[in-house]
């Protein structure tokens, strides 16, 4: 990872949606005029070396653009989140010694990704505007929400509808809407979506083996996946969800 003070970002203008609640005025201001470190990522393995003496205040590492993965290992069993642009990352503050059960974690850059540094300078700057500060708690809520709704997936018993499930909820985060379907524009190996799913990485391939011949689901040249019709519906009884495009 690079990481360079001399090259700074205009943090608002990428991310202007933090200033909500704030006079346009004000928030004019902001987005010309407040600028911090930026740090950027290659794929691959990920890891943040920081100075000790930079954590405190510290309030993290603000995702611009690019895409992440985070795997944690408990009892030879694995599973991951994915992070993208607008999420509030703090790798410093590791789970790996959180618990009495031993666990292990780890990133990966799924795409080059840029970050935010916000460090105590950056806080002290926008601490006379608590709706900053209220916009960042509130991107770190719906991380946790996030993890929750993918842990509810997780508990769907057929594998297909998981899987499918899966895909919809990134499409809900970072999808787009074209002609031909809903793109999620995520590289996500057969092995990530076990992950992802907590299923074994057979079974995900058997299930999209049967989501691609329904028609639902078709792969694209950049890895990411194409979702053909309405979302999943859950309404009746799981056993006679069809997944058929619609």
């Amino acid at each position: 990872m690079e990481f360079s003070g001399l090259d700074l970002i205009r943090v608002f203008e990428y991310d202007p949606d933090l200033l909500d609640g704030l006079d346009e005025p004000v928030a004019a201001h902001l987005r010309t005029r407040l600028t911090t470190r930026r740090a950027w990522a290659d794929a691959g393995p990920w890891t943040l070396e920081m100075d000790p003496d930079e954590i405190p205040g510290h309030l993290g590492m603000l995702v611009i653009d690019g895409l992440l993965v985070r795997t944690v290992r408990l009892a030879e069993r694995e599973s991951s989140e994915v992070v993208g642009p607008g999420e509030l990352l703090r790798p410093w503050d590791s789970e790996d010694t959180m618990g009495s059960v031993e666990c292990v974690s780890e990133w990966r850059v799924l795409q080059p990704t840029t970050f935010a540094s916000l460090d105590r300078r950056f806080a002290e700057l926008v601490a006379r505007w608590p709706t900053i500060i209220a916009q960042l708690l509130s991107r770190s809520a719906r991380r946790c929400r996030t993890l929750v709704h993918q842990a509810t997936i997780a508990h769907v018993r057929h594998a297909e509808t998981r899987v499918l499930l899966a895909l919809w909820h990134l499409a809900d985060r970072w999808g787009r809407v074209t002609a031909d379907g809903v793109v999620v524009p995520v590289p996500l190996t057969h092995q990530l979506l076990a992950q992802l799913t907590c299923l074994q990485r057979p079974t995900v391939s058997g299930a999209l083996s049967q989501l691609k011949a329904a028609g639902v689901v078709s792969r694209r040249g950049d890895g990411g996946w194409l979702l053909h019709g309405d979302p999943p519906s859950l309404a009746g009884p799981e056993e006679g969800t069809v997944l058929t495009a619609v």
